[in-house]
């Protein structure tokens, strides 16, 4: 549900926490109002509230983890007959604490959920805005942080809602008052963004049918850090529902998923379980929250590179639309499981195959080498990006793209650790994107060109050779022109044998791209806004 991690410290109540006494008293007490304060942690990336000047202060004193963003909202100083309880959770599993107006959802944890402790009342909101100028505070979940955030600002919820793919937006948790103070933008992150890494980029690395993981299993272990086995409930839209900790597993030692029968996943090794595959994915991520961006899984996938950062996922779907190739399509209803890698995007970004980045290696090179793998590095994630919040190709089946050139090749661990200049141009350029007209744009590319690139109109898409070059610039994607290419220009090859080869010609034209940089000392935003047209390049996180 939220933040897996070994038992911490954590804010706590405090004797004489709440100066909301549970006192009935008069309506015209309803004009003295106190804060609630929002504390963020980068360390859990999880928030936390209080209304306890006393609290805060301790949590400000004693706890380096939690920095202080400002006042997220007000309530009423005093209960009243018109006042709602908040209560409070914590989980030293998670991390984290929860806070709900739902008596129901109260009683739902304290009953059939031992990963949460109740600490009592936080304090005391409204249940609806009839209350003078009670405001909403808003509730979301993000089942990549596994934390949920409140906030009173629509400014701040509209942020999330429309740009924000880690946060579902949950409604209205209960009414309180506006601050007038504005949230501290000082913390390393105030809005549970992993700002550092990115959003989160589901990758669909390997397929399996019913039969064949009836016969072999599929092994997941991880090599450096303990992991955490998670199941996650999923509505019919693949929303999360809920989430359930199953087991915490000790690094190297593997856990198997098999196929059972009628749509059930079993779960051997440390924990044996059978689950509904129809109805909920399998988890595998750090069992201490302060591993996820360095823990490894490696798993059989039977491919060079079988390790991966940051959290692995097993699905179970029957969904047959998208490209032919990722369905099962001899087995009835095309029912196929995935093992999917969600991570950061910057991490993903780590991953990239499509280049070797030793053009930096070459002697007395290394920075014009390195300009080229800058470049590459931003096209790559910004084409993730791109998946991420505008691409629907693949989301029906839980993820976003797939590892190879029908997307864009990704590798892994294995190949960052071949490759350091990869992750060295990645730290670089790190979270910056391309977008035209402010917004963030599909970045294709292509390793040769007969010399010229082509508009979208113009490409040899599918390995089709165009003869003719009709210039139509493209509504959909008008920064996708013909531009010149001669230090891209194939020494032999015709323009049909480039076409029939895979080279599509639109957008960036990977060897001219180097020989840009090696031979004419052009900078990486120099050679992206070439091959661009009329593009910007942006800080996105």
């Amino acid at each position: 549900m939220q933040h897996l991690t070994k038992n911490v410290n954590h804010p706590s109540f405090f004797c004489g926490i709440f100066t909301l006494l549970l006192l009935s008293v008069a309506s015209s007490l309803h004009a003295s109002t106190t804060p609630v304060y929002r504390f963020w942690s980068d360390g859990y990336k999880s928030h936390f509230y209080t209304n306890s000047e006393t609290e805060k202060e301790n949590v400000l004193a004693n706890d380096p983890n939690w920095c202080l963003e400002n006042v997220a909202f007000k309530i009423d100083k005093f209960r009243s007959e018109n006042t709602v309880s908040i209560h409070r959770f914590w989980s030293s599993n998670y991390r984290s604490h929860f806070y709900t107006a739902s008596e129901t959802e109260k009683s739902k944890l304290i009953t059939s959920n031992p990963n949460w402790t109740y600490e009592g009342v936080a304090f005391y909101g409204y249940g609806n805005n009839k209350n003078r100028d009670a405001i909403p505070i808003y509730r979301f979940w993000s089942s990549n942080y596994r934390s949920h955030f409140y906030t009173a600002s629509e400014t701040e919820k509209s942020k999330l809602i429309t740009s924000n793919p880690n946060w579902t937006y949950e409604g209205v948790a209960f009414y309180g008052y506006i601050s007038e103070k504005k949230i501290d933008s000082n913390c390393e992150d105030n809005t549970g963004n992993n700002q550092d890494l990115g959003p989160s980029i589901a990758v669909g690395l390997s397929e399996y049918t019913r039969d064949a993981l009836e016969d072999n299993a599929l092994t997941i272990e991880s090599t450096n850090h303990d992991y955490a086995i998670i199941i996650r409930e999923v509505e019919g839209d693949g929303s999360t529902k809920d989430e359930t900790l199953i087991a915490k597993v000790d690094h190297d030692e593997e856990t198997e998923i098999t196929y059972d029968s009628n749509g059930r996943l079993n779960i051997s090794g440390p924990v044996d379980a059978d689950i509904d595959g129809e109805k909920e994915d399998i988890i595998f991520i750090a069992a201490d929250s302060s591993d996820n961006n360095t823990i490894i899984f490696e798993t059989n996938r039977n491919s060079d590179y079988d390790a991966f950062r940051y959290s692995l996922r097993v699905r179970y779907t029957d969904k047959d639309d998208g490209p032919t190739q990722y369905r099962c399509d001899n087995y009835d209803e095309n029912r196929c499981i995935w093992l999917i890698n969600d991570l950061p995007l910057e991490l993903y970004t780590w991953g990239m195959g499509e280049i070797t980045g030793t053009a930096a290696d070459i002697d007395g090179k290394y920075d014009k080498g390195m300009e080229y793998n800058k470049m590459m590095a931003t096209i790559y994630r910004s084409y993730g990006h791109y998946k991420i919040t505008e691409s629907t190709e693949h989301k029906s089946k839980g993820f976003d793209t797939v590892p190879d050139p029908s997307d864009q090749i990704y590798r892994g661990y294995v190949w960052e650790q071949r490759y350091p200049n990869i992750p060295d141009a990645a730290q670089e350029t790190r979270g910056k994107i391309v977008t035209y007209d402010g917004e963030p744009i599909l970045t294709p590319f292509g390793s040769w060109t007969d010399g010229r690139t082509r508009y979208y109109t113009d490409g040899h898409f599918n390995s089709v050779c165009r003869t003719s070059e009709n210039k139509k610039e493209s509504d959909i994607f008008p920064y996708l022109k013909g531009v010149d290419d001669s230090p891209g220009k194939h020494p032999s090859s015709s323009t049909c044998a480039l076409a029939a080869a895979g080279n599509h010609m639109v957008g960036i034209s990977a060897q001219g791209s180097l020989n840009r940089a090696l031979d004419d000392d052009w900078k990486w935003e120099r050679i992206t806004k070439h091959y661009l047209s009329g593009v910007d390049i942006n800080q996105q996180y």
